[in-house]
Protein backbone atom coordinates (compact mmCIF):
# COMPACT_ATOMS: atom_id res chain seq x y z
CA UNK A 1 0.00 0.00 0.00
CA UNK A 2 1.02 3.42 -0.89
CA UNK A 3 0.16 7.08 0.96
CA UNK A 4 -3.48 8.11 0.27
CA UNK A 5 -5.87 10.34 1.05
CA UNK A 6 -9.29 9.13 2.01
CA UNK A 7 -12.54 10.33 2.81
CA UNK A 8 -15.53 8.93 4.67
CA UNK A 9 -19.10 10.65 5.38
CA UNK A 10 -21.89 10.52 7.94
CA UNK A 11 -25.46 11.40 6.41
CA UNK A 12 -28.98 11.28 6.74
CA UNK A 13 -31.06 9.17 3.68
CA UNK A 14 -34.32 9.12 3.01
CA UNK A 15 -35.73 6.49 3.12
CA UNK A 16 -36.72 4.68 -0.24
CA UNK A 17 -35.23 8.15 -1.85
CA UNK A 18 -32.71 6.79 -4.19
CA UNK A 19 -32.63 10.06 -6.28
CA UNK A 20 -32.12 12.30 -3.05
CA UNK A 21 -29.66 9.85 -1.60
CA UNK A 22 -27.31 9.66 -4.87
CA UNK A 23 -27.14 13.58 -4.38
CA UNK A 24 -25.99 13.16 -1.62
CA UNK A 25 -23.55 10.96 -2.42
CA UNK A 26 -22.82 13.09 -5.42
CA UNK A 27 -22.47 16.30 -3.25
CA UNK A 28 -20.10 14.36 -0.86
CA UNK A 29 -17.90 13.04 -4.13
CA UNK A 30 -17.07 16.33 -5.33
CA UNK A 31 -16.67 18.02 -2.26
CA UNK A 32 -13.84 15.32 -1.72
CA UNK A 33 -12.49 15.76 -5.93
CA UNK A 34 -11.61 18.80 -4.65
CA UNK A 35 -9.89 17.68 -1.76
CA UNK A 36 -7.58 15.50 -4.07
CA UNK A 37 -9.47 12.27 -2.21
CA UNK A 38 -8.77 8.88 -3.75
CA UNK A 39 -11.38 6.42 -1.66
CA UNK A 40 -14.58 7.42 -0.15
CA UNK A 41 -16.60 5.53 1.92
CA UNK A 42 -20.37 6.33 3.04
CA UNK A 43 -22.74 4.58 5.14
CA UNK A 44 -24.72 1.37 5.18
CA UNK A 45 -27.45 0.89 2.63
CA UNK A 46 -27.03 4.62 2.58
CA UNK A 47 -28.56 4.86 -1.34
CA UNK A 48 -31.93 2.83 -0.26
CA UNK A 49 -32.51 3.30 3.45
CA UNK A 50 -31.73 1.21 6.41
CA UNK A 51 -34.22 0.62 8.86
CA UNK A 52 -37.30 1.02 7.27
CA UNK A 53 -36.73 -2.23 4.71
CA UNK A 54 -37.23 -4.55 8.25
CA UNK A 55 -41.30 -2.89 7.79
CA UNK A 56 -41.77 -3.74 4.27
CA UNK A 57 -43.07 -6.22 2.08
CA UNK A 58 -41.09 -9.16 0.60
CA UNK A 59 -42.84 -7.10 -3.36
CA UNK A 60 -41.77 -3.99 -1.60
CA UNK A 61 -38.18 -5.31 -0.41
CA UNK A 62 -37.79 -6.87 -3.73
CA UNK A 63 -38.81 -3.79 -5.89
CA UNK A 64 -36.29 -1.82 -3.73
CA UNK A 65 -33.22 -3.51 -4.33
CA UNK A 66 -30.71 -3.82 -7.41
CA UNK A 67 -28.76 -6.13 -9.46
CA UNK A 68 -25.01 -5.24 -8.83
CA UNK A 69 -25.05 -3.95 -12.15
CA UNK A 70 -28.19 -1.83 -12.18
CA UNK A 71 -28.50 2.37 -12.07
CA UNK A 72 -26.80 2.78 -8.72
CA UNK A 73 -24.21 1.17 -9.05
CA UNK A 74 -23.95 2.57 -12.75
CA UNK A 75 -24.25 6.05 -11.25
CA UNK A 76 -21.35 5.55 -9.18
CA UNK A 77 -19.07 3.96 -11.54
CA UNK A 78 -19.69 7.10 -13.72
CA UNK A 79 -18.62 9.26 -10.55
CA UNK A 80 -16.07 7.11 -10.26
CA UNK A 81 -14.53 7.55 -13.81
CA UNK A 82 -15.16 11.23 -13.75
CA UNK A 83 -13.61 11.98 -10.42
CA UNK A 84 -10.75 9.38 -10.64
CA UNK A 85 -11.75 7.86 -6.46
CA UNK A 86 -12.78 4.87 -5.46
CA UNK A 87 -16.93 4.89 -4.06
CA UNK A 88 -18.07 2.68 -1.59
CA UNK A 89 -21.74 3.18 -1.06
CA UNK A 90 -24.41 0.58 0.01
CA UNK A 91 -27.67 -0.76 -1.41
CA UNK A 92 -29.96 -3.75 -1.20
CA UNK A 93 -28.56 -6.06 -3.85
CA UNK A 94 -30.74 -8.59 -5.73
CA UNK A 95 -27.99 -11.56 -6.21
CA UNK A 96 -27.61 -14.83 -4.34
CA UNK A 97 -25.70 -14.90 -0.64
CA UNK A 98 -22.02 -14.22 -0.69
CA UNK A 99 -19.11 -14.23 1.43
CA UNK A 100 -15.97 -12.32 1.26
CA UNK A 101 -12.54 -13.56 2.78
CA UNK A 102 -10.41 -10.55 4.00
CA UNK A 103 -6.88 -11.82 3.38
CA UNK A 104 -4.39 -9.35 4.28
CA UNK A 105 -6.74 -6.00 3.62
CA UNK A 106 -4.44 -2.90 4.55
CA UNK A 107 -7.70 -0.32 4.48
CA UNK A 108 -11.18 -1.73 5.71
CA UNK A 109 -14.21 0.64 4.54
CA UNK A 110 -16.74 -0.20 7.42
CA UNK A 111 -19.92 1.56 6.61
CA UNK A 112 -22.09 1.19 9.68
CA UNK A 113 -26.22 2.53 10.74
CA UNK A 114 -25.09 2.52 14.22
CA UNK A 115 -25.88 4.07 17.27
CA UNK A 116 -28.66 4.57 18.79
CA UNK A 117 -30.05 1.37 18.35
CA UNK A 118 -32.57 -0.28 21.50
CA UNK A 119 -30.08 -3.48 22.24
CA UNK A 120 -30.80 -6.27 23.87
CA UNK A 121 -27.72 -6.18 26.07
CA UNK A 122 -27.97 -4.08 29.34
CA UNK A 123 -24.50 -2.92 28.54
CA UNK A 124 -25.36 -2.49 24.56
CA UNK A 125 -26.07 0.91 22.78
CA UNK A 126 -29.71 2.29 23.80
CA UNK A 127 -32.09 4.73 22.36
CA UNK A 128 -30.99 8.48 21.66
CA UNK A 129 -33.19 10.68 23.70
CA UNK A 130 -35.93 12.02 20.37
CA UNK A 131 -36.35 15.31 22.88
CA UNK A 132 -32.63 16.14 22.83
CA UNK A 133 -32.10 15.67 18.96
CA UNK A 134 -35.07 17.80 18.44
CA UNK A 135 -33.43 20.68 20.39
CA UNK A 136 -29.93 20.25 18.41
CA UNK A 137 -29.78 23.53 17.03
CA UNK A 138 -30.67 25.60 20.13
CA UNK A 139 -28.66 23.07 22.78
CA UNK A 140 -26.04 21.54 20.77
CA UNK A 141 -23.87 20.86 23.39
CA UNK A 142 -26.26 18.60 25.28
CA UNK A 143 -27.01 16.71 21.82
CA UNK A 144 -22.91 16.20 21.04
CA UNK A 145 -22.78 14.36 24.96
CA UNK A 146 -26.10 12.30 24.08
CA UNK A 147 -24.59 11.36 20.41
CA UNK A 148 -21.02 10.75 21.98
CA UNK A 149 -21.87 9.19 25.16
CA UNK A 150 -22.38 5.43 25.72
CA UNK A 151 -25.28 4.91 23.40
CA UNK A 152 -23.10 6.40 20.53
CA UNK A 153 -19.25 6.99 20.21
CA UNK A 154 -18.68 5.71 23.75
CA UNK A 155 -19.96 2.52 22.49
CA UNK A 156 -18.13 2.60 18.86
CA UNK A 157 -14.92 2.76 20.93
CA UNK A 158 -15.34 -0.34 22.49
CA UNK A 159 -14.73 -2.52 18.95
CA UNK A 160 -13.60 0.02 16.08
CA UNK A 161 -10.19 0.38 17.65
CA UNK A 162 -9.73 -3.09 18.35
CA UNK A 163 -10.76 -3.98 15.01
CA UNK A 164 -7.74 -2.04 13.66
CA UNK A 165 -5.36 -2.89 15.75
CA UNK A 166 -5.77 -5.83 15.74
CA UNK A 167 -5.84 -6.83 12.11
CA UNK A 168 -3.49 -4.35 11.16
CA UNK A 169 -4.89 -1.71 9.00
CA UNK A 170 -6.67 1.46 8.36
CA UNK A 171 -10.40 1.65 9.08
CA UNK A 172 -13.18 3.72 7.15
CA UNK A 173 -16.20 4.14 9.40
CA UNK A 174 -19.19 5.79 8.25
CA UNK A 175 -22.43 6.16 9.70
CA UNK A 176 -26.16 7.37 9.34
CA UNK A 177 -26.94 11.08 11.37
CA UNK A 178 -30.62 11.38 12.41
CA UNK A 179 -33.66 9.84 12.86
CA UNK A 180 -33.43 6.26 10.42
CA UNK A 181 -37.05 5.11 11.28
CA UNK A 182 -37.64 5.06 14.93
CA UNK A 183 -34.24 4.94 15.93
CA UNK A 184 -31.94 8.02 15.96
CA UNK A 185 -28.60 7.53 14.34
CA UNK A 186 -25.22 8.85 15.98
CA UNK A 187 -22.89 9.48 13.40
CA UNK A 188 -19.04 10.32 14.17
CA UNK A 189 -17.47 9.55 11.03
CA UNK A 190 -13.67 8.39 11.85
CA UNK A 191 -10.76 7.43 9.94
CA UNK A 192 -8.50 4.82 12.86
CA UNK A 193 -4.97 3.51 11.25
CA UNK A 194 -3.52 0.32 12.10
CA UNK A 195 -2.89 0.98 16.01
CA UNK A 196 -6.48 1.74 16.85
CA UNK A 197 -5.79 5.53 17.01
CA UNK A 198 -8.32 7.35 15.45
CA UNK A 199 -6.80 10.41 13.00
CA UNK A 200 -9.94 12.07 11.90
CA UNK A 201 -13.22 12.26 12.78
CA UNK A 202 -16.48 14.22 12.91
CA UNK A 203 -18.97 15.38 16.10
CA UNK A 204 -21.35 17.37 13.68
CA UNK A 205 -24.85 17.06 14.67
CA UNK A 206 -25.71 16.28 10.76
CA UNK A 207 -24.29 15.62 7.26
CA UNK A 208 -20.53 15.50 7.37
CA UNK A 209 -17.14 14.71 6.09
CA UNK A 210 -13.80 13.99 7.15
CA UNK A 211 -10.63 13.42 4.92
CA UNK A 212 -7.49 11.80 6.69
CA UNK A 213 -3.76 10.94 4.84
CA UNK A 214 -2.99 7.59 5.54
CA UNK A 215 0.26 7.03 6.54
CA UNK A 216 1.54 3.57 4.62
CA UNK A 217 5.05 3.79 6.94
CA UNK A 218 2.91 2.51 9.71
CA UNK A 219 1.35 -0.74 8.81
CA UNK A 220 4.67 -3.36 8.61
CA UNK A 221 5.51 -2.89 11.96
CA UNK A 222 1.63 -2.26 13.72
CA UNK A 223 1.04 -4.75 16.35
CA UNK A 224 -2.01 -6.77 14.22
CA UNK A 225 -0.10 -7.20 11.35
CA UNK A 226 3.31 -8.54 12.80
CA UNK A 227 1.43 -10.93 14.83
CA UNK A 228 -0.78 -11.97 12.09
CA UNK A 229 2.26 -13.32 10.48
CA UNK A 230 1.95 -16.19 13.26
CA UNK A 231 -1.46 -17.34 11.90
CA UNK A 232 -2.19 -20.65 12.40
CA UNK A 233 -5.21 -22.18 9.57
CA UNK A 234 -4.27 -25.63 10.45
CA UNK A 235 -5.74 -25.15 14.03
CA UNK A 236 -9.24 -22.82 12.83
CA UNK A 237 -11.00 -25.90 10.98
CA UNK A 238 -12.98 -26.91 14.43
CA UNK A 239 -14.36 -23.12 14.32
CA UNK A 240 -16.01 -23.51 11.17
CA UNK A 241 -18.04 -26.54 12.46
CA UNK A 242 -21.75 -25.95 13.74
CA UNK A 243 -21.59 -26.05 17.58
CA UNK A 244 -25.93 -26.35 17.32
CA UNK A 245 -26.47 -23.24 19.14
CA UNK A 246 -26.49 -21.13 15.75
CA UNK A 247 -29.40 -19.13 15.48
CA UNK A 248 -31.28 -17.14 12.99
CA UNK A 249 -30.27 -13.01 12.08
CA UNK A 250 -33.30 -11.74 13.56
CA UNK A 251 -33.51 -13.77 16.55
CA UNK A 252 -30.35 -12.82 17.51
CA UNK A 253 -30.67 -9.00 16.88
CA UNK A 254 -33.77 -8.81 18.41
CA UNK A 255 -34.07 -11.24 20.99
CA UNK A 256 -36.76 -12.86 19.93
Amino acid sequence: MRDIRVATVQFQHAPGDKPYNLGRVRHFVMEAARASVEIIAFPEMCLTGYWHVRKLSRAAFEALAEPVDGPCTQELLRLSRDHGMSIGAGLLERAPARATALLGAELLLAPHQTGGCNSVSPRGMKPIDPAIWARRDTDPAACEAELCGPKGRGWLMRWLPSRAHDNGMFLLFSNGIGPDDDEIRTGNAMVLDPYGDVIAETRALGDDMVVADLDASLLPTSSGRRWLRARRPDLYESLTRPTGQEQETRRVRFGE
